[in-house]
């Protein structure tokens, strides 16, 4: 704040402070019940404050119901950058109860929807598993029922004292869930190449499951934490090794065709040379890209930890996976970690062309 003070840009400047989704350990938060990957409000309450000398009151402490979906449309606003035609999003545009002209909507219902769910399961055996409703009042985890203006800690289940709200809240649940159900398997495709964003890093945290191998992969790779105890283990002698096939696949969206630099290994690039040494080394194998129906191949030298390779890429959607063979017993693969992507310049090669015969 300091900086942005001494810089002069502090009356031109909006500052959002907010953490993640609750507390992981479990500590400093406020006696609420759950943690980070809980539907109950200990796992999804967090602060948020926002700073705008000049244009937003000082010491306005907001009461209703607020989410992080609401910050795209009120800063966009905030700041009058136009938001694309087509955007569709469930947050509202706070920018003028922000700035004093107008009040904040009193009567919200947000939904919370624990996932991690394997990816190429069926989302709809999932329903009504890990949610919860939250309005104004009244938070419905599962079939308990909490009154959260007169028990904010969630110690007394009020579900058989008040089933009107009960029922209300899943029936909302109800509705909310038929309406996200067509789009919930729908990818989001990270955009490689674009002039605004020149390099994209990946990580196993965004894999989709392995098109190369019956492979356990992202819900085994959600921590850095994860990762390290994973390398811990490949690092044994192979005759012990006994990890599973562990790979997964992104799904990429190619803003330009051209000739990109990849860059990838199981760390990422900032890791010490230390670390990368005790971590990240490699047997003798064969690496492997595979965009699309098109593959690459490189040996592995002993002892390598990165790999950076010239690919091209057409423009348009493209899933991409990258992994090592060799490094794990019985011909089990293992997927690279960490990838990162960014656009050289036009194509190294001709595209390949496609001539259907005529029929005789």
């Amino acid at each position: 704040l300091s900086v942005v003070e001494e810089s002069g840009a502090a009356s031109d400047t909006i500052i959002v402070y907010l953490t993640d989704d609750g507390s992981a350990m479990a500590e400093f938060k406020a006696g609420m019940k759950g943690r980070k990957g809980t539907p109950d409000e200990g796992g999804t309450r967090v602060p948020c404050f926002i700073r705008w000398p000049g244009k937003i009151g000082k010491g306005k402490k907001v009461q209703e119901l607020a989410a992080h979906l609401d910050l795209l449309p009120t800063l966009t606003s905030l700041s009058g950058v136009a938001r694309p035609e087509s955007w569709k999003g469930d947050g509202v545009d706070l920018a003028d109860p922000l700035l004093g002209k107008g009040a904040f909507p009193k009567e919200r219902t947000l939904f919370t929807q624990v996932g991690r769910w394997p990816g190429d399961d069926a989302a709809s055996r999932f329903r009504a598993r890990d949610f919860s409703v939250r309005d104004a009042r009244w938070r419905l985890v599962g079939l308990e029922l909490f009154d959260m203006i007169a028990d904010p800690g969630q110690q007394k289940n009020v579900f058989t004292e008040h089933p009107e709200e009960a029922q209300r809240l899943l029936a909302d649940y109800g509705r909310w869930w038929d309406e996200v159900l067509p789009v919930v398997r729908e990818p989001v495709r990270y955009i490689v190449g674009s002039e605004a964003c020149p390099v994209t890093k990946l990580t196993a945290h965004d894999w989709w499951p392995s098109k190369e191998a019956d492979a356990s992969g992202a819900e085994a790779c959600v921590t850095h934490g994860a990762i390290r105890k994973f390398l811990e283990a490949a690092q044994v002698a192979a005759t012990r090794n006994p990890l599973p096939s562990t790979s997964g696949h992104w799904k990429l969206e190619v803003a330009r065709e051209g000739n990109y630099e990849v860059i990838f290994g199981l760390l990422p690039p900032e890791v010490s040379p230390e670390e990368r040494g005790k971590l990240a080394q490699l047997r003798a194998g064969v690496a492997h890209i595979r965009a699309g129906q098109e593959e690459l191949r490189v040996d592995i030298k002993p002892g390598a930890t990165s790999f950076r390779m010239p690919v091209d890429f057409d423009a348009g959607p493209v899933d991409l996976e990258i992994w090592f063979d060799g490094q794990l017993l019985n011909d089990r693969i293992l997927g690279a970690f960490f990838t990162s992507l960014e656009w050289k310049g036009p194509r190294k090669t001709l595209k390949p062309e496609f001539k259907v015969k005529p029929a005789k």
